[in-house]
Order: structure tokens, then C-alpha cells, then sequence
């Protein structure tokens, strides 16, 4: 909804993107649905990397996948060949993956975004969007995702210290235990 409201006012005002980079760009406008559209499709065995290149196929799914929606949008206001007009895309085409393209685009977002004081700069930090410094001992973790061969925890395994989350609650358990 959000996308077709920003597209419909780029084409009716003929709006211009602020500091784009041209060919050398991933979109003109928009960044992040190609991240979430190219996590939709990971794992998707219907769709390798080269289908967002086929008219057919993108024209089929655009409305069930962003990522198509978006390569959709990007034949509907640029003419020529894909390759001349969206470089970045184009040559995105060739990578392995969906999983590598996402990560890919991640790490790109990071770099062309985030990391740019000029655009950075008029994000709104507040109490539920903080810009506050990450702590000494803080650490991102990642989800644990269980196996669906893994038996389910028994009564023992509730009282190991495989269980306990916190590496110091895990010491001093261990400790104790050897006392």
C-alpha cells in the first residue's frame, strides 16, 4: 500500500530523486523492498536469481512478491534495455542465490544508507527508535531455531547448564557443580 501511494506520487508530480546515482543505483527511489522482496524469495525453489529478468514472470508475481513488484515498477518508468538502465540489478542477475543477494543487499544498504552521514542525519531517533550507544557487554545473539529432528528438552535437560542462556549464570553453575 505504501509503495503503490510513493509510486503513484513519483509518476503524477514526475518527482526526481535526490542525489541518485544514476545506472550505478539500485532504484532510484527505493532500497529496502528489495531487501524484504529478496527475503521473500529465498528458499523459493519456483525462482533463480535470473527470473526477475523475464517480463512474463515478473508481470506474473510482481503482486505476490515485492521484489517483482519493484523490478515491475522499474520496467513501467524506464525505457531501454534492463541491463543499460539498471546495471546494479542486472547484475545482481548472476549471483548464486536469493540468500547471497540479500545478504548482499544488506551489506550495500549499510553502506549506502546507513553509513552516509547526509541521509542518516534526518532519521528520527525517539524512545522506541533509539540512537544510543551499544553497551560494553551487550551482544547480539542469534536465534536459536530447533532442529525438527531434535527430541523435545526432558526434565534433565531443563536442569543442565546446556540450558541456561547467560554465560555467567553458565560459570557459576558450573562451578558449583564441581564443588
Amino acid at each position: 500500500m505504501y509503495l503503490d501511494v510513493v509510486r503513484k506520487l513519483q509518476i503524477t508530480y514526475r518527482m526526481e530523486p535526490a542525489g541518485s546515482h544514476g545506472v550505478w543505483s539500485l532504484d532510484d527511489f527505493q532500497f529496502v523492498p528489495f531487501i524484504w522482496g529478496s527475503s521473500q524469495l529465498i528458499g523459493n525453489p519456483k525462482f533463480e536469481p535470473t527470473s526477475f529478468l523475464k517480463d512474463e514472470i515478473v508481470n506474473t508475481y510482481a503482486g505476490e512478491y515485492m521484489f517483482f513488484g519493484c523490478i515491475q515498477y522499474i520496467n513501467q518508468v524506464k525505457s531501454g534495455p534492463f541491463a543499460e538502465h539498471s546495471n546494479q540489478l542486472w547484475s545482481i542477475s548472476g549471483v548464486s542465490g536469493w540468500a547471497k543477494i540479500n545478504s548482499g543487499l544488506i551489506k550495500m544498504y549499510k553502506a549506502e544508507v546507513l553509513n552516509k552521514f547526509p541521509v542518516i542525519q534526518h532519521v528520527y531517533f525517539g524512545s522506541l527508535f533509539t540512537l544510543k550507544p551499544v553497551e560494553h557487554k551487550a551482544s547480539i545473539r542469534r536465534p536459536r531455531i530447533p532442529s525438527a529432528d531434535l527430541a523435545p528438552p526432558t526434565a534433565h535437560a531443563a536442569n543442565s547448564t546446556d540450558s541456561i542462556k547467560d554465560p555467567d549464570e553458565a560459570s557459576k553453575s558450573a562451578k558449583s557443580q564441581d564443588q
